[in-house]
């Protein structure tokens, strides 16, 4: 059993909190009202839980210390939640509990037994050591970020499914709650016992908040619109909790209205959000029920802004997960709330997304260490904390402040910004189909839209009529052609559609009519053109269609008129431009065409206008 520490150093740690945060929570005339001991998962009394009273006898918060030197020695505190002791009496009634911790994000209260009676917060995810990640990850286009260099990555091992319902006694089994490093514990008992304490501390708060919070809370299991066996997620509900606080106070044209709390509105876009972040129930949670999103994924929540809401934001993210460099990562914390803005924390004692909105730093702690029997030095030793709203409740009831070292992730949006007329909106649909489609094509048909692909290893096509929502609908047409069609255009001549196809390597040509209903009919033409044209297109002016194809390794350049039955008329035009157009796009202004020529190799690009008669002009 882990020694204790003596009551002298634990009156102290809690002597320092009081004081260093009596700034924030006015715990000048506060004191301990109570030590309560909370247990560690092996049965171990491992903290102290203690409440924290007024002069008048009125509860003002608690702190949670450690009672040995195997973890922080301030692990937790509120100047507003009540003590979670307290929380869960309510829960059991007269029954007596011992308490015991997993994290900031789930304590629980068990019988003489061992039995669980009461539960505060979320379970906590177990992770296998074989499907750890140790990822770093950042992005920025805010400022730019200095390189480094990856932390070797485990690739997940997604094994079959166990069939074991989740229990609390399986919990305790096989949940290993990750440890700051020894060298980082032994600084913090290094500065708890110096008779420097407590530290300095500089406070900024985040967040101008005149309109308050959002207060969005997971949806659980099989609720609609939740139809999953597991929760909505905290990663999604951490989400929807940083747009609501934007939406509410910074740009309120994010959400469709000012909103708190959750509604369908609300519930709808957690769900299309926790699709989008991929959140699902992993093997390894025993249908505990948790939605699970993955560090690295959680960024998607800044693409989920342009294609869902329609707006983009300057944002900075970091994550540095199982072997957090919590300086690193709290740096971009630090940068949100000097911007009056919130953040999402990720946290690894259980696996939590929350929002944080403060911090605390220590501005200079100077902590005299004992070097050997006749020596003792000077350290400066750093405290940092971060105040959370954890999303388990309509209010602020149960926030509370923890130490960096125990995050290992922070994604920061700064200023939302509603995107143009004109530009990508929300995505509406995802597909994964089989790979090697190299041609996708639409064209108009009556009053329907089709999709034209094409595979040019093996001649594949599939024909696709198109749903006015703007998914894929059903296929109406399967071809098996002959394998080597680089280009296939659709192209209309007056109301008539037709569909060109084209092998660039031998100059095969082939042209067919497009049936009423979309599907590909009878062969009108066949060419044997000379190899190599990299460029197919086909433009309108005035009453005719025309044909432009070009070759990107000499610059030669044919525009052909077409024949009304489909098939290739005369020549009208003939070019000899340099080698290298990689790219030619006919497009209209009003009624005059243009033509836009581009180098992919060098970046050089040409536009021209389109003569009456179809040729282009120099």
């Amino acid at each position: 059993m882990p020694q204790l520490i003596p009551d002298q150093l634990r009156d102290q740690l809690v002597k320092e909190a009081l004081e260093s945060f009596n700034d924030i929570s006015d715990w000048t005339q506060a004191r301990p009202a109570g030590f309560r001991p909370v247990y560690d998962i092996d049965g171990n009394a491992a903290y102290y839980e203690v409440s924290i009273n007024d002069r008048q006898g009125i509860n003002r918060g608690y702190v949670l210390v450690a009672a040995t030197e195997n973890d922080l020695p301030i692990l937790e505190l509120s100047e507003t939640a009540r003590p979670p002791s307290h929380q869960l009496a309510v829960m059991v009634g007269d029954q007596n509990f011992k308490m015991v911790y997993f994290g900031p994000g789930y304590i629980a209260a068990e019988d003489t037994n061992g039995n669980l009676i009461a539960e505060i917060g979320e379970r906590p995810t177990v992770i296998p050591s074989e499907a750890r990640l140790h990822t770093r990850g950042e992005g920025s286009n805010f400022r730019p970020v200095p390189p480094r260099d990856p932390l070797p990555a485990v690739p997940r091992q997604e094994i079959k499914r166990r069939l074991t319902q989740w229990s609390y006694a399986e919990l305790k089994r096989t949940f290993v709650r990750p440890q700051p490093a020894a060298e980082n514990l032994a600084s913090y008992w290094s500065a708890a016992k110096s008779p420097n304490s407590p530290c300095t501390f500089n406070v900024r708060a985040s967040a101008d908040a005149p309109k308050g919070h959002s207060y969005f809370l997971q949806i659980p299991q099989n609720k609609p619109p939740n139809t999953n066996d597991h929760a909505s997620g905290c990663g999604a509900t951490a989400w929807m909790n940083l747009f609501g606080w934007h939406n509410l106070n910074f740009t309120p044209s994010l959400l469709d209205a000012d909103r708190r709390d959750n509604d369908p509105y609300i519930e709808n876009l957690t769900m299309a959000l926790h699709d989008y972040l991929g959140t699902y129930e992993p093997w390894w949670t025993f249908d505990s029920d948790q939605g699970f999103t993955w560090p690295e994924d959680m960024a998607r929540g800044f693409e989920f802004v342009r294609t869902r809401l329609h707006h983009t934001a300057d944002y900075w993210y970091r994550q540095d997960w199982w072997n957090t460099d919590e300086s690193w990562v709290f740096q971009v914390g630090r940068d949100a709330i000097k911007k009056k803005r919130p953040f999402i924390v990720g946290y690894y004692s259980d696996l939590h997304y929350a929002i944080g909105y403060q911090t605390r730093e220590c501005t200079g702690h100077m902590v005299t260490i004992q070097v050997d029997r006749a020596n003792t030095m000077n350290v400066r030793v750093v405290h940092r904390y971060i105040h959370i709203y954890t999303g388990w409740s309509n209010d602020d009831s149960k926030d509370k402040w923890i130490p960096i070292s125990t995050i290992f992730g922070i994604w920061a949006a700064y200023d939302f910004r509603k995107l143009p007329s004109g530009s990508v909106g929300e995505e509406i649909k995802r597909y994964f189909w089989s790979s090697g489609w190299t041609t996708v094509e639409f064209y108009q048909e009556g009053p329907s839209t089709y999709l034209f692909s094409l595979k040019s290893n093996n001649g594949l096509v599939h024909i696709t009529r198109m749903n006015a929502d703007g998914t894929v609908g059903p296929r109406i047409d399967t071809r098996d052609w002959s394998s080597g069609w680089t280009h296939a255009k659709p192209f209309q001549i007056g109301a008539a559609s037709f569909l060109l196809i084209l092998k660039e390597a031998t100059g095969e040509a082939h042209i067919y009519k497009i049936n009423s209903g979309g599907s590909v009919g009878a062969q009108v033409a066949r060419y044997d053109w000379s190899a190599g044209w990299t460029t197919v297109e086909f433009y309108q002016e005035g009453p005719w269609t025309y044909l432009f194809t070009l070759k990107s390794s000499n610059g030669l350049v044919h525009v052909t008129r077409m024949n009304a039955d489909g098939t290739v008329g005369p020549r009208i035009d003939t070019r000899d431009w340099s080698s290298g157009w990689t790219h030619a796009k006919p497009f209209k202004i009003g009624a005059t065409t243009f033509l836009c020529l581009l180098k992919e190799g060098t970046g050089e690009s040409h536009f021209h206008k389109i003569h009456h008669d179809g040729s282009t002009n120099e």
